[in-house]
């Protein structure tokens, strides 16, 4: 299949637009140099769409060139300075609250206040429920457009080399960052006008304002220096879009993948960060068990970043990756991770690439992932060969630089080993990585099979962290009241058990190890020994509690932190005070935003949802509480735009809370004590806590279930 074939306006992709000038620009020193130097040259627009933005990113670490700013902030404000008909637009994803913790607001305060009127800062809600715009794209007079994998933030750039000391790959506080690796691609022309329109499209949905086309003559803002891959040819640009407010559903990402792989005749090869769509890995598979089917190679990060991400989407992708195994039976798949010298987990992969043969290359911002197919704002671009020799040559040429980068390698060399492996590019792939010396190589992802039992767990896993369609939040919690606990609940002992080995679990993981890379026990617990050392401690503890539940950070967290910092039974008496009295302020926010404002984020069956509580009153908070399987500060706000009374509401989220509360101290106390000092006394006080809690646990069971008719 050609472009005639694959790139199919209104279908596969969106649009089909003339490039003048594309370059693929291969890891962040060279898509920030290359902006860089295009902002310098930008007359009356640049329009920025991204997931994450911080006006302190740095675009220059190593100050390579002095004559530019080095930070993105900074160069905002240089070429506003020295255009006076210049405007800067800037989208950026209005992220769960829960990530302001991650992210902070403080780069977009700064974005907005230091860079004068001419910068317009908006931040684009307009999404589903637990969806995000992922979208990273930057347009240049309507001339000039970047986009793929890359957002204008830190943590990204590195050199193609991805040395252990690179000596530019730090933050904005000078800690160093592991090795990243991702790919953005530049266009000049109708194909930068498409984005810029796409752009457009989302300003006016956000905002309600439509802003001009731009019409600026003169020179195209090329950025000097950058030599493009290509002149004058036809690309495509794809897009997700979930349903929503009216809008319809666009998969045009997920149905080019699957024509991609089904058009493939000899090899697939794929850089991406997760690995967890099922559709996707299905088409491979299918493909893996043609007998004349292609070769399929696999760049996936060694394993997902977090303690939460490898134990949801990381054990999907252990499935997918086991589903394409099986399918493999004759030899053709490759799933390797790029490893260097000196770093544990080898190089990060953020990219999201896909050649197919010499016939098509796709760079954007979309994930191998469920949520990348129908549930998040995507947009990639491709470039098909449809019979052209010389486009054929670049695609060819664009697989083999971005393996001869992983192998320490040149693309001629592995053009050489291809051709002269007849062709496969597995067998090249064997040759090249054995034959490095240095240790930089793409070394094969071995990661154990899934063992029985985990079939539920996944399911519900993919359901919250993967979906693959809009789904909101009242569908939890009207299944939930529906049949007033899951199935595995039915059994209280069990449920009962697990839920004293998960809390068991948590205290030992949020006590010695980092849950998340942003969000962790010690950094709440930092903040609650602040507050412990001003007068009015049980006040400032509740006023935290108080507004860290309304930033949606998780009560349980909160919890251990603060069993931390103090003594069990002053940790009991905290967090019980703490986390009731942000239950309370939080329902008593639903019930001042109102239905209107709560239905937006509970959904238009929160009337059902209302009913179900208030008519069970007490017994449905507290089963609410024991079994959490909504955010603490959700259920707390539905309850206060419910019919629920504030008496029932109180008393069941202190019936459903204490034997969590309890638990937490406890365990993290006894967990703390044997680990200074091990024994078999401590170990079996640890036991014989868990045992307590699982009577506790199966009594209030009993005590909050719907009685027999």
């Amino acid at each position: 299949m050609g472009r005639g074939l694959l790139l199919r306006e209104g279908d596969t992709v969106w649009r089909v637009k003339n490039a003048e000038r594309l370059a693929f620009l291969v890891d962040g020193a060279a898509y920030y140099r290359a902006l860089a130097a295009a902002l310098t040259q930008a007359r009356r627009s640049v329009l920025i769409a991204a997931w994450e933005i911080d006006d302190h990113a740095s675009l220059d670490p190593l100050g390579q060139n002095p004559e530019r700013p080095p930070r993105l902030g900074d160069a905002f404000r240089a070429c506003l300075s020295a255009r006076p008909s210049l405007n800067v637009h800037v989208l950026a994803w209005d992220f769960a609250m829960i990530y302001a913790v991650e992210r902070g607001l403080q780069p977009l305060f700064r974005l907005r206040f230091s860079t004068g009127r001419r910068l317009h800062l908006e931040l684009d809600a307009h999404h589903p429920v637990g969806a995000s715009h992922h979208q990273k794209l930057v347009v240049l007079d309507d001339r000039v457009a970047f986009l793929g994998g890359l957002d204008l933030t830190q943590h990204r750039w590195d050199r193609p080399a991805h040395t252990a000391d690179e000596p530019g790959r730090v933050d904005d506080d000078e800690n160093p960052y592991p090795p990243f690796h991702d790919v953005q691609v530049a266009v000049q022309g109708d194909a930068a006008a498409a984005v810029a329109e796409l752009f457009r499209e989302r300003w006016a949905i956000a905002t309600g304002d439509r802003l001009d086309q731009d019409d600026s003559d003169g020179d195209p803002p090329w950025p000097d220096g950058l030599e493009p891959d290509v002149e004058n040819v036809e690309v495509a640009l794809a897009r997700t879009q979930p349903r929503h407010e009216g809008r319809e559903e666009v998969r045009e990402v997920e149905r080019l993948y699957l024509d991609a792989i089904a058009s493939a005749r000899r090899s697939i090869y794929v850089e991406n960060q997760y690995l967890t769509s099922a559709r996707v890995v299905g088409a491979l598979c299918e493909r893996l068990g043609d007998r004349d089917g292609p070769e399929v190679v696999l760049v996936l990060p060694r394993r997902c970043p977090g303690w939460l991400e490898q134990r949801t989407v990381g054990l999907l992708r252990r499935r997918r990756l086991q589903q394409l195994r099986e399918a493999d039976r004759g030899g053709r798949l490759r799933v390797v991770f790029p490893e260097v010298p000196g770093v544990d987990d080898g190089v990060f992969v953020h990219a999201k690439v896909m050649v197919v043969d010499n016939t098509l290359a796709r760079v954007g911002s979309a994930n191998l992932s469920n949520r990348s197919m129908g549930f998040d704002t995507e947009l990639d671009l491709a470039l098909a060969s449809d019979g052209d020799a010389r486009v054929a040559r670049v695609i060819s040429g664009f697989r083999n630089r971005l393996l001869a980068e992983h192998l320490e390698s040149d693309p001629e060399t592995v053009a050489q080993v291809v051709e002269g492996s007849g062709g496969s590019l597995a067998a090249a792939l064997d040759r090249l990585s054995s034959a490095s010396e240095s240790g930089r190589t793409l070394r094969p992802l071995d990661e154990p099979p899934l063992e029985s039992g985990w079939e539920e767990a996944l399911e519900i896993g993919q359901d919250l962290a993967d979906p693959e369609s809009p789904e909101r939040p009242e569908r939890l919690l009207t299944s939930f009241l529906a049949r007033d606990l899951p199935r595995a609940a039915r059994t209280p002992w069990l449920k009962a058990a697990a839920v004293a080995a998960l809390l068991a679990i948590l205290a030992g993981v949020w006590r010695f190890t980092p849950l998340t890379d942003w969000l962790t026990a010690d950094r709440l617990a930092r903040a609650i020994t602040a507050i412990q050392a001003a007068p009015l401690t049980p006040v400032g503890i509740i006023a935290f509690y108080v507004v860290a539940s309304v930033l949606f950070v998780p009560v349980t967290l909160l919890i251990v932190a603060t069993s931390l910092v103090f003594e069990p039974l002053e940790a009991l008496a905290f967090a019980l005070a703490g986390a009731l009295s942000a239950s309370v302020a939080t329902f008593g926010l639903g019930r001042l935003l109102g239905r209107s404002f709560v239905q937006k984020a509970a959904g238009r069956r929160l009337n059902e949802v209302s009913r179900r509580i208030a008519r069970r009153g007490l017994l449905a908070v507290a089963a609410l509480r024991l079994v959490p399987i909504a955010p603490f500060t959700l259920v707390n706000l539905v309850a206060g735009a419910s019919h629920v009374g504030l008496r029932d509401f109180t008393l069941g989220t202190l019936l459903g809370l204490a034997p969590g509360v309890l638990g937490i101290v406890l365990l993290e106390a006894s967990l703390e004590h044997l680990i200074r000092e091990p024994g078999l006394g401590t170990l079996l006080s640890v036991v014989a806590i868990v045992g307590i809690l699982v009577v506790a646990f199966a009594l209030l069971r009993r005590l909050t279930a719907k009685p027999k008719t």
